[in-house]
């Protein structure tokens, strides 16, 4: 299985950005592969399917980039 995780921010405002590169990205890989369904989870906007013949899941994490990067220096 692969995992595929394309960061970003979530929001409007930041959708066509160079900061959101990884959101479109995983967004281009699930247009392309029409058999990736989603589900939206409390911090990830997930799909699974296969692509290139490989089971894989997309991962778009709902945090944003500046509070996800404070929590695992914490850690």
């Amino acid at each position: 299985m692969k995992l595929i995780v394309g960061l970003g921010n979530p929001g409007q405002q930041y959708e066509l950005t160079r900061h959101n590169l990884g959101f479109l990205i995983v967004d281009r890989l699930a247009a392309q592969n029409s058999d990736c369904v989603g589900t939206r989870g409390l911090r990830f906007d997930n799909r699974a399917g296969s692509c290139g013949g490989a089971e894989t899941v997309l991962a778009k994490p709902q945090t944003f980039m500046n509070l996800a990067a404070g929590r695992l220096s914490a850690c």
